[in-house]
């Protein structure tokens, strides 16, 4: 049998590319969305990206839907991103179109819960709950969620990336 070494480096450390906020980051790696949105929690504050977006986890750490993603959803909400958007994956009439998704900017996605491209609130979509989307539509969902604070400020040192 033929042997690999495939080197990897944490999630965080591809910051260490840029040197500007990135517009938008779409995680899509099966069941291992969480592990790159958490980094987010290690990056310098100008550095998020104005938007970020991954698949809903069915079974990621052993949690069942949706609790991963309700934990997810409120890291996220207090490092910043207070607007977002649940992406219908499904071939619909409510669908963004499953991998259509990626042709759309953020902006212009069509949410389930609002009906529209109208962003909800964090809050405003846990009162509401997040629904089932295997249930409602059979399919899966993308949550899009956006930056809405001031996080200019600059970073201590280069390290904090």
């Amino acid at each position: 049998a033929l042997e690999f070494t495939v080197p990897v480096i944490r999630a965080e450390a591809l910051w260490t590319f840029v040197e500007e906020r990135p517009y938008f980051m779409k995680v899509d790696i099966e069941e291992k969305h969480f592990v790159c949105i958490e980094a987010l929690q290690r990056l310098c504050p100008r550095l998020l990206p104005l938007y970020v977006s991954w698949e809903m986890h069915e079974y990621a750490r052993g949690d069942p839907f949706p609790v991963l993603d309700v934990e997810l959803i409120i890291k996220l909400f207090r490092l910043g991103y207070k607007g977002i958007k649940v992406i219908s994956n499904g071939d619909h009439e409510e669908s963004s179109g499953g991998s259509g998704t990626c042709r759309q900017l953020p902006e212009e996605v069509f949410d389930v819960v609002t009906g529209s491209v109208d962003w909800l609130s964090v809050p405003d979509l846990l009162v509401r709950g997040i629904g089932d989307a295997r249930l409602r539509h059979g399919d899966w969902w993308d949550y899009y969620m956006k930056l809405e604070i001031d996080t200019d400020a600059s970073c201590s040192h280069k390290d904090d990336r």
